[in-house]
């Protein structure tokens, strides 16, 4: 009978882990097997392999085979090696008292090497997350400039809260007059007049019925449709496989690259989320509602802030009238929102 020395697949998908076995060369290679040697674990790094020294050493004398990859952990394991002194005992050349010292002594060589292999990539992981704190701190940093540049022109900007208050007093209202004028840091001052004004009133229930039950729809879809987004972008985190799980739900990806934040290649939103990111790993996912009943999953990789100083003046204006105008929405929906539920 033909005997192998093979690896036999256990564990789950992804992960596995292997028995090494001596085994009829003609059984399956999950089958049955004689007797088992060891366990080897590729999941670590690096591998970690649990092999019975002197078992495996016997089948190599009775004839046994190893398959290549079994072969190369019986030769990181010293099996081999032991196998050939022992032939070196069988014709006489040494003796077991030798044959233990040498590979005794073999051993501590390869304990040595593995500790300086652990300790290597102790050092490259340490290195790995010190550089990417380091980029995390840069980003922040970076942001927190553009945030800065910004507060001049906000502490200038009027508030949808003052505008309002402003342009809805009655004597503007009532009367067209000029509203109260607003002071801006700088010394100016802002009046509103209202051109055109039209009471609000109460219409009947049966006349906006259908807006109504449209609108709450809408908003019930879009609900869903973002806790179904969420979920996605939670599970990818935890550390699914993306690119499986938005196959598995039938999404596919749109790649685009080389996007700044004026791209008109990609949705203001999408961007908005996309340049939000921190991509301390390298790679970021982020969940971004578009539109009413849409939600984008972004994957987001090699993201660069430029930087303040070499921004020319018509670039930090845009910055800063993005930053005011999403200040004013802000403002605005919380006001309308204020309004709706005190209606």
């Amino acid at each position: 009978m033909s005997v192998k020395i093979r690896l036999q697949r256990h564990g789950k998908k992804g992960k596995p882990f292997y028995w090494i076995v001596a085994a009829d060369a003609r059984a399956k290679r999950d089958g049955r097997y004689l007797q088992k040697l060891g366990t080897y674990n590729p999941n670590t790094n690096p591998a970690t392999i649990n092999l019975d020294v002197d078992k495996s050493v016997k089948w190599l004398q009775f004839g046994a085979q190893p398959t290549d990859t079994a072969r190369n952990i019986l030769s990181y394991k010293g099996v081999l090696m032991k196998n050939h002194l022992q032939n070196g005992v069988r014709k006489g050349a040494l003796t077991e008292e030798q044959v233990e010292e040498k590979f005794e002594e073999w051993l501590n060589e390869k304990s040595t090497s593995i500790d300086n292999k652990k300790s290597s990539l102790d050092k490259e992981t340490q290195l790995q997350k010190k550089k990417a704190l380091d980029l995390e701190k840069e980003v922040s940093a970076k942001r927190k400039a553009i945030a800065e540049e910004a507060l001049v022109a906000e502490e200038e900007a009027i508030t949808a809260e003052e505008a309002i208050t402003a342009a809805f007093d009655p004597q503007v209202i009532e009367q067209g007059l000029n509203s109260t004028p607003i002071e801006l840091t700088d010394g100016r001052l802002v009046s509103f007049r209202v051109i055109t004004y039209e009471p609000s009133i109460i219409r009947p229930y049966d006349n906006v019925k259908a807006t109504v039950q449209e609108d709450l729809l809408s908003e019930r879809l879009a609900e869903i449709v973002k806790g179904k987004g969420e979920d996605l972008v939670s599970r990818i985190e935890a550390g699914a496989d993306a690119e499986i799980l938005l196959k598995s739900e039938g999404l596919d990806w749109k790649e685009v690259k080389s996007v700044d934040r004026q791209s008109s290649e990609v949705n203001s939103a999408v961007l908005e989320v996309a340049f939000g990111a921190v991509l301390s790993s390298g790679i970021a996912y982020k969940g971004a509602p578009v539109g009413i009943s849409d939600f984008v999953v972004v994957k987001v990789s090699n993201l660069v802030f430029p930087e303040i100083s070499a921004m020319d003046l018509e670039e930090k204006e845009r910055y800063r009238s993005r930053l005011l105008s999403q200040r004013v929405t802000d403002e605005w929906r919380d006001y309308v929102r204020n309004l709706r539920a005190q209606s």
